[in-house]
Parts: C-alpha cells; sequence; structure tokens
C-alpha cells in the first residue's frame, strides 16, 4: 500500500493514496485529498490513512453520506457522552437530519441546503399538527447537527464545517415567570392542603430542579446543620424512572435551608409513616422524601402537570413548577445576596451564567450601589 505527498501552496499539501484494484471494474482505485498545515502535520495524516487501509478501518470520505456521519455520531459519541433523556432529545433531532439530509455525500452537504432543511422544518415540520417547529426546537437541531459536523472534521473526512457558515436559529427571548410575595403566600395556601405542599416549599426555599427535589432521600437531610445534600437527581425516560448522578459537579452541592423547610419535611415524614402504615407489605421504601402512596417515586411529568393544576386552582397564570426556582434566584439577587452564592446554592455552571440568566434582578442592585456610594462620598462632601 502506497502514498505519495506533494506540495501545493506554502502550507498546502496534496495527499494521495492507492486502494488497490476495485473487482467490479478491474481498474486501480486511486485517491486525493488536499491536506493544510506543516509538510510533517501532512506526513502524518498520509500517514493515518494508510494505517486506517491497513488495519481495515479506513472509511472514503467521498463516499460517507450525511446520513452514515450523523448515525455514528449519535451511537458512538453521544451516547457516551449524555445523560438518557438528553440522548433520547438528540436521536429524535438525529432522526430528522437524517430523513431531510441523509442521502447526501458528506463532502458535499452545502451551507444552503442545511438553511433550506430549517426552512422546511419552520414551515411544516412538526409531526403531530403538520404545523411549523419553534425557532428553540430548531436551534435544538442545529446544535445536533454541528456537533456531528464537528466530529467529522475531528475524523478528517470533511475540512470544514458546513453547519458554522448557517446562522443559528435565534429563539425570542422569553421573560422568566416570578411570583410576588402575594402569588406565594396564595400558592402555598392552596398547596397546604395537599400532597404538593412539601414540594412547593422545598422547591421555593432552595430553588432545586425538579429532578433534583424529587431525587431527594432522607439520608440527605442534616437535621442539625440545617442542611441537604444534593447528589442525585431523578430521570424519567421512556425507559421508565432511574436516579442518576447530578449532570455536572456544579450540580452537587450542600443546600442550607430555613427553618420552614425543615418544618414542611417534618411534616412530610408523619405523612409518609401514614402511607406506610396504609399500604402495609405493598408499601417500598426507597428512602424518598417525596414519593407516592405507595413508596416509589414520582413521576416527573405527571408532577409538574399536578402543579400547574394547583397553581391554576390558586388563580395564577403561566406558573410552573420551574418558576419556583427562577422566583428563588431572582428574590435573593434582589435581596444583595452576592452572585456567587447564588449560582453555587442552585447549581448553575457559573457566575456569568446566574448574571447573564437573572439580568431583570440587577437594576435594583445598580440602584443599592448608586445609594452606597451618595452615602459614602456625599457624606464625606458634607463634612
Amino acid at each position: 500500500m502506497r502514498g505519495s505527498l506533494e506540495r501545493r501552496g506554502q502550507r498546502s499539501w496534496r495527499l494521495k493514496w492507492d486502494l488497490g484494484v476495485d473487482p467490479a471494474t478491474g481498474k486501480r482505485v486511486i485517491k486525493r485529498k488536499t491536506a493544510r498545515g506543516t509538510k510533517r502535520e501532512a506526513e502524518a495524516e498520509l500517514a493515518r490513512i494508510l494505517g486506517a487501509i491497513q488495519g481495515g478501518t479506513y472509511t472514503d470520505p467521498t463516499r460517507i453520506t450525511v446520513g452514515e456521519l450523523v448515525t455514528k455520531w449519535r451511537d458512538e459519541v453521544a451516547a457516551h457522552e449524555v445523560s438518557a433523556k438528553t440522548f433520547e432529545r438528540y436521536a429524535e433531532h438525529a432522526d430528522r437530519i437524517i430523513s431531510a439530509l441523509g442521502r447526501i455525500p458528506l463532502t458535499r452537504l452545502q451551507p444552503l441546503q442545511i438553511l433550506e432543511f430549517y426552512g422546511d422544518l419552520r414551515r411544516n415540520g412538526h409531526k403531530r399538527n403538520g404545523g411549523g417547529l419553534s425557532e428553540q426546537t430548531l436551534l435544538h437541531i442545529h446544535k445536533v447537527l454541528t456537533a456531528a459536523l464537528t466530529q467529522a472534521v475531528r475524523w478528517r473526512l470533511i475540512a470544514v464545517n458546513p453547519a458554522a457558515d448557517v446562522k443559528p436559529p435565534r429563539p425570542a427571548r422569553v421573560e422568566m415567570k416570578t411570583l410576588t410575595a402575594d402569588e406565594m403566600k396564595r400558592l402555598l395556601t392552596a398547596a397546604e392542603s395537599s400532597s404538593l405542599y412539601t414540594l412547593t416549599l422545598l422547591a421555593l426555599t432552595t430553588g432545586l430542579r425538579r429532578g433534583e427535589l424529587l431525587g431527594l432521600q432522607w439520608r440527605d437531610v442534616d437535621w442539625a446543620r440545617r442542611r441537604i445534600s444534593v447528589v442525585r437527581t431523578l430521570e424519567e425516560t421512556k425507559q421508565g424512572l432511574a436516579l442518576k448522578a447530578p449532570k455536572t459537579s456544579r450540580s452537587a452541592r450542600m443546600v442550607p435551608v430555613p427553618e420552614v423547610a425543615l418544618d414542611a419535611l417534618r411534616r412530610q415524614q408523619v405523612r409518609l409513616k401514614a402511607d406506610r402504615l396504609r399500604a402495609g407489605s405493598a408499601y417500598q421504601d426507597g428512602d424518598l422524601v417525596l414519593a407516592d402512596s405507595v413508596g416509589l417515586p414520582l413521576a416527573p411529568d405527571a408532577v409538574s402537570k399536578a402543579f400547574i393544576a394547583l397553581a391554576t386552582r390558586a388563580g395564577l397564570k403561566d406558573v410552573s413548577l420551574h418558576s419556583l426556582r427562577h422566583t428563588h434566584v431572582t428574590e435573593l439577587l434582589r435581596s444583595g445576596v452576592n452572585p456567587k452564592v447564588v449560582s453555587e446554592r442552585v447549581g448553575h455552571s457559573s457566575v456569568a451564567f446566574t448574571l447573564q440568566r437573572y439580568g431583570h434582578a440587577l437594576p435594583d442592585m445598580q440602584q443599592d450601589a448608586a445609594d452606597h456610594m451618595q452615602r459614602l462620598v456625599g457624606g464625606l462632601l458634607s463634612q
């Protein structure tokens, strides 16, 4: 198996290699490729190609299709890098890509074809009602396609990523719903006589995510230090419910809780003991803080629907369980709590993310800063 290298420009090289005789035509198959970089880098690329041919792992980049690439990325990369729930969403987006662009040779995929694909989805991409997809969904699809094509560049199947030259879909910025003090009181009053009271109070006072709340176990509650440990989350996939580790290292954390939350937890213990007595041998104790009448985990989607019904009964519109997390963060920032402390408390990826996502809470803080400087400098000038 032989190959050769020829300079084409200052930092451009033509690679050439022999694949042997094609049994179908009886002719020798010679492949060529342009590589950019130093001579040493071009030699390394040629050596990689020849090694792949020798080892039987060679893939002809001129023959692989977009569908084959996306499938390979989905099964060999994404499947091992994201959670089961996220992978389900990735797989759905990958199916759309494969259906529309799958037959196109990878090396011939153009930005315009991607742009037209997004246009089709905007008009009639919804599988159920035949309408168009939202910009948010289109952005997720764009991210999946971009990730697969970026991997193709790493695998040296293509030189550039055509999706990089397509302007990403831009979802409209949605103002996050937060509750006023009066709305919080109405919600808690409505929840007090329901099984959602502990969930509602914990969400409001800790800012935990839905899956983190539903994954809490009694062993995570430190009564003496008045704090809870967030070390797992409950995930719902097509395979069912499963407890898993938090999605990032920053998501695993210790969260101090107010006394009112500890009181709610004590009431929850009493309720679960009553459930255990009623269920008898049918009760399955998984040590969960929030469980159904026989001790089993609560389905996240069902909990969200039940919470929306509760909020509606309280006279609150457009309030979801996630609204309580938004309210928690917003109230802490408005009260002057250090953004770094807030970010760590709710398990955000960074302080920068907290400030970017919750910029609506900062104007009051800016005014507080101006008032402080007025008291400081104004006081000095008046002396």
